[in-house]
């Protein structure tokens, strides 16, 4: 043992303290403890005379800590033994997992402390010693372990389809559309897209973070009907979809939707109020006229023609313009190459406004545009004659916003970039009604 040499010499040391208190016990009066061998340090004697050990002398050598029973919660061994009367403590005992407190010496040093306790159970108090102090307690032992997760739920749920974009049965969907599924769980994406059947043609897929939302974007654009009948389209979601547990739908899904119809329509002629405006005589409707004159005349005047087209034919659930051409004939032939002195010289392109006028008088040639469209006619173009056209879709879009306040009008204004030369001399050119002047339009609609 590690403490046997301590112990031995501990036990040498009472024998000694026996011997000489006998010595004290021959000694009459009051001689000196020294004279009979008394320590001072260790010793006095007490009314009899006898040489006694001092009070609060420490333990003797500490016993082993016992070994703990198993379990989940170990019970400690005892603590050292109790101490006899003697040296001061030098060497406390070792405690067990949850160690007893080992006993107080017999003298007025207070006996040691119990050992710290294992886990469950706290440590024992020290046993009251015979002097002055009690024992302390030992330290309190920790709480036991905790009892482990339980086991997590089997996922039986099938996986669902919350919602799909366009919704079934839709109609008037966009040649752009993206067909959108959202899964009532997270799903296995290989599965799933395996699953997805539809006859919008060949689809790229991409998914959102956790797998539950899948967007099929066609290769190509879904395509418009021209008729009454819209184009149809279909999305399947068969069995072969499954979350990531395994478990597949229970029943394919089906939804279908429609595309918008485009719609081409011409309207023919300028409705009753074509006019023909001059800065400086009264406009005049140009209904019985077989043409109009665009320039400037003699008395350096501005001449300027507005075609008129009634948009009340256009259905009023029309979604969006696609296209809409305006035609104007500047001459049906050579045979009609009618104008006068040099406009596109003098006066440079043959320009187109956007405009809305509902009255017109003196003013009305040169009043302000709603918007310039572009050039009809370059000044160096040749020859003269024949059909002209410019795209008038953003003008017309906008006139079908304002159809009420417009009253369903949708206007024009032919002029030359310079209003006149002021020369003093007729530059213009003539317009002719005909069957090719018109408003061609494309329009989609559900």
């Amino acid at each position: 043992m590690a403490h046997s040499n301590k112990f031995s010499k501990r036990y040498s040391t009472r024998n000694t303290s026996r011997a000489t208190a006998a010595l004290c016990l021959g000694v009459l009066g009051a001689a000196s403890l020294q004279a009979v061998g008394c320590s001072s340090e260790f010793h006095s004697c007490n009314e009899s005379r006898t040489c006694v050990p001092t009070a609060g002398s420490g333990a003797s050598d500490a016993g082993e800590a016992g070994v703990g029973n198993g379990g989940a919660t170990h019970v400690g061994g005892a603590g050292g033994r109790a101490g006899s009367s003697g040296a001061p403590v030098e060497l406390a005992g070792e405690g067990g997992d949850d160690a007893s407190a080992g006993s107080a010496g017999e003298g007025s040093v207070a006996g040691g402390g119990g050992a710290s306790g294992g886990d469950g159970l706290s440590g024992g108090a020290g046993v009251s010693g015979g002097g002055a102090s009690n024992g302390g307690a030992g330290a309190g032992g920790s709480g036991g372990t905790l009892g482990g997760a339980g086991a997590a739920p089997v996922d039986t749920t099938p996986p669902a389809i919350v919602s799909i974009t366009p919704a079934n049965g839709a109609k008037g969907i966009a040649a752009d559309t993206k067909i959108v599924i959202t899964f009532s769980e997270p799903v296995d994406k290989p599965a799933a897209e395996a699953a997805v059947l539809t006859t919008a043609g060949n689809v790229t897929f991409s998914w959102n973070a956790n797998a539950t939302v899948l967007t099929a974007t066609p290769t190509n654009l879904l395509a418009y009907a021209a008729g009454a009948t819209a184009n149809s389209y279909t999305v399947q979601v068969s069995t072969g979809l499954k979350d990531l547990a395994g478990n597949h739908s229970n029943a394919a899904f089906n939804s279908s939707f429609s595309t918008l119809r485009q719609i081409p329509q011409t309207i023919t002629r300028g409705v009753p109020g074509c006019y023909e405006a001059s800065n400086l005589s009264t406009p005049y409707q140009l209904e019985s006229f077989a043409s109009a004159y665009v320039g400037d005349n003699g008395d350096n005047s501005v001449a300027r023609f507005f075609p008129d087209f009634d948009i009340s034919a256009l259905p009023q659930t029309l979604t969006s313009v696609v296209s809409a051409t305006l035609t104007i004939p500047i001459q049906a032939s050579p045979a009609l190459d009618v104008h006068w002195g040099t406009p596109f010289v003098d006066l440079g392109n043959l320009i187109v406004d956007h405009v809305y006028e509902s009255s017109f008088n003196s003013s009305t040639a040169t009043k302000a545009r709603l918007s310039t469209i572009g050039t009809l006619m370059p000044a160096s173009a040749t020859p003269f004659y024949g059909d002209k056209t410019i795209d008038v879709t953003a003008a017309l879009t906008d006139d079908i916003v304002n159809r009420i306040a417009r009253n369903n009008h949708s206007m024009y204004r032919l002029g030359f970039t310079t209003k006149t030369d002021n020369d003093a001399t007729i530059d213009c050119v003539a317009v002719v009604f005909n069957t090719t002047m018109s408003l061609s339009v494309v329009y989609l609609i559900p």
